[in-house]
Formats: structure tokens, sequence, C-alpha cells
């Protein structure tokens, strides 16, 4: 009731993320360049389940300029329909098609793909759902997002993607990162690396330009992101033997694809 309540009274922008990897991240970056122009309001932690999704969609309450909410497979499988019929976004992103969750409810990644799909149930007249063109099922996830009435913007490394990564340039701390935007050349410096942090970079600058933001100028700001803990963090561990290895601690996310980021991460670093 007072989720419902509150989303009634928001007048501001609501992003709504899912996808089986990079939906934390992504909303954490959004979190970081919406602030600078607005009141944000944000999930806290991983709070992205049936009930976490709404209450954080609770705390708009204030009536924020911007609301980034994360959204959990588990909180669009049930029969009503999911959370994006109460959250009603503006803009959908979909970060990432996987399995996850494999269970009764997911046995497949055409079932991902539905539920997943599902937040855009319910997206305003005229809304955006920003999907990553690199991912499995995007074809069928495209097609049900046009149904429940979104225009849809792809990104990624795809030659076929609206906002392609036309350069990439990757090291082991950082990432330098070219995309093309309506035709517009913008280039920025990402210090997280690997490929899939590149890419929830540009699903947050898509977001950003959609919600009425400067896509340059918070392309400029995406330099001060860092991650958060567990994610992509990189330590020297010291041997009891002597010598030292390099650790990267990724272990947030547990899923295949996330992994297979880990690894392409590791691959950066010489043996």
């Amino acid at each position: 009731v007072l989720a419902d309540e509150a989303r009634r009274r928001m007048n501001g922008t609501i992003i709504a993320i899912t996808g089986t990897v990079g939906k934390s991240s992504t909303k954490d970056l959004l979190h970081m360049l919406l602030a600078e122009e607005g009141a944000t309001i944000a999930t806290q932690g991983n709070h992205n389940t049936r009930t976490g999704t709404m209450v954080s969609l609770a705390r708009c309450i204030t009536d924020p300029q911007y609301a980034v909410l994360e959204v959990a497979i588990s909180a669009l499988w049930m029969q009503s329909g999911g959370a994006g019929t109460r959250i009603k976004p503006h803009i959908v992103i979909i970060t990432e098609i996987g399995m996850t969750q494999v269970g009764r409810n997911v046995k497949t990644l055409r079932d991902t793909a539905r539920f997943k799909t599902r937040l855009c149930n319910a997206i305003l007249p005229g809304g955006y759902a920003i999907l990553n063109r690199d991912m499995d099922e995007y074809d069928f996830v495209s097609q049900e997002a046009i149904r429940y009435g979104a225009r849809v913007i792809s990104y990624g490394f795809h030659p076929q993607a609206d906002v392609p990564v036309t350069n990439y340039a990757a090291e082991t701390d950082h990432s330098i990162i070219e995309i093309l935007f309506n035709g517009t050349a913008i280039k920025y410096q990402l210090n997280v690396p690997g490929k899939g942090m590149a890419r929830n970079s540009v699903a947050a600058l898509i977001a950003i330009h959609f919600s009425g933001g400067d896509i340059n100028k918070a392309a400029g700001r995406i330099a001060d992101y860092r991650n958060h803990k567990n994610k992509l963090q990189t330590g020297t561990m010291t041997l009891p033997g002597g010598g030292s290895v390099t650790l990267i601690d990724d272990n947030y996310n547990a899923t295949l694809t996330s992994m297979c980021n880990a690894f392409e991460v590791a691959s950066l670093y010489q043996m």
C-alpha cells in the first residue's frame, strides 16, 4: 500500500533495471550520475526481491527527481504480472539474459527472458527499453518489450546495436571506451575493467540522456565510479612459501556469465 501511494505521488523519472548480471553495478553507476542532476533514490544493497522492490518504491514518497530500482527475477514471475505493473517505469534496462534461479519457474533461457521482460509491463507511454544487443534471447526480449509498448534502444559490441561500442581498449584497472550516440562519438574512461562493465556504462549513459541529462557531461563523470566490495576488486596476496599472486575478488555474483566476465578480466594480466 505504501509503495503504491508513493508511486501515485511521484512526479520524477523512474528507471527500473533487471538482468542476470550487471543490474547492481548499472544501478550504482546510475545513482552516482543522477545524484549530480537532482534528488535520487536507489535500491539499497541488493534489496531487489518482491518485497525489497516494494520497499524501495515506498521510499519514493519524498517525490525525488529520479528513482533507480533494481528488480530481480523473483519480483517478476508472479501470476499478477510482476513488479512492473506497480513500478510503472519510464525507462527499463535489461542488462543480460542467463540461467539463474533454475527451478519450477525457470528451466530455460527463454523462461528467463520472458520473466525479465515483464518489467516492461505497464511502462509509461513513450517509455524506453534499453536492451543489451549482445545478450542471448535479444530478439525475443525486443519483441516482447515492443508488445508491452516500449520503444527499444539497443547497445553493446554488436554491429547492429543502436548505440554501438566502436572502440574498446582494456587494461587491468580501467577501460577506454568510445561509443556512437546519435551520430556523435563519445569517448570516456571507466576505472573498472571488463566488457561487462563497459556495457553497463553504455546503458547508464543512454538512460541519462532519456532522463533529460547531458550524456557528454555524464560520460566525463564516469571516471569517478568505483566498483563496490566483491565486484572485480583486485589485490595482492602473499604466499606462505614466498612470492605473491594477484587476487581478483568477484564473488558478489557467482552466475556463469559473471564468472566468464571475471575470467576475461583475468586474461588481461600477464602471466
